[in-house]
């Protein structure tokens, strides 16, 4: 700012210095917040996918399966439980969705519950019971137990397929790429699941290399397409509530 000064009968002109400009910084908005989510989700996935591979192959191959916390097969692994709490971080972003989007309440209600029954499953193996009491009941082999499980669950888990692809198809960023390749990492996961009975080993044998890769394949992808799920429904969740950008309600359409 500039000011003037009589000083007898010269106009002295003073220079007022301005004042410092304050360091501009980034708002803090809600496409800040999911890219940072997104971002560090695919890394810590991408790490835990290396470690449980790593782990897995490490028991399996040179240290004949002794160690059930780092064989990937079983449920006892540390990284393994990475998965469940995966699939009710994506059963918590459904929730967020069905708060955010009133329309549409109660396909995201469905799909939470869902998602939460999954996670509970995996948990505490609910279907591996159902398939075996399906086993003594049809009289089949328990050898089949592993392409059984995904034929009883195909109703439930196709709602939630359906559900969550329509879901991303309405969000063209991130978030809906991330929901869509979980998903794909998922079928492919099943199908890798399915074909492993070709390779399974009898009981008390060591598992071969093949059945050994097999399921390093099957895990990886399961592992890997939970956080990404979870993740990106979060993102959307936090998107609309944001009103950044809005999921399109069908029935407007």
């Amino acid at each position: 700012m500039t000011s003037i000064a009589r000083n007898g009968r010269t106009d002295v002109w003073l220079r007022i210095p301005d004042e410092p400009r304050r360091a501009e910084t980034r708002p803090l908005t809600v496409s800040f917040l999911t890219d940072c989510l997104l971002s560090t989700v695919l890394v810590l996935t991408v790490a835990g996918v290396a470690l449980l591979i790593s782990l897995h192959f490490l028991d399996t191959l040179f240290l004949d399966a002794r160690f059930n916390t780092l064989n990937a097969d079983l449920e006892e692994n540390p990284v393994a439980w990475m998965g469940t709490v995966a699939e009710f971080g994506a059963a918590v972003g459904a929730f967020l969705l069905a708060l955010s989007l009133p329309r549409q309440r109660m396909r995201y209600g469905v799909l939470a519950a869902i998602l939460v029954y999954f996670s509970l499953d995996d948990a505490i193996r609910i279907h591996e019971t159902m398939v075996l009491h399906v086993e003594k009941l049809l009289g089949i082999q328990s050898d089949y137990g592993r392409d059984m499980w995904p034929l009883i669950y195909f109703p439930v888990a196709g709602l939630a397929f359906w559900i969550m692809w329509h879901a991303a198809g309405k969000v063209p960023d991130r978030a809906g790429r991330f929901v869509r390749t979980g998903l794909l990492m998922l079928g492919a996961s099943i199908v890798c699941e399915m074909l492993g009975t070709t390779w399974a080993p009898a009981e008390g044998q060591a598992p071969s290399a093949a059945y050994a890769l097999e399921v390093a394949v099957e895990k990886a992808l399961q592992l890997g397409a939970w956080p990404l799920i979870a993740a990106g429904l979060v993102a959307m969740a936090l998107t609309c509530v944001g009103s950044i950008a809005r999921l399109e309600d069908p029935a407007a359409s």
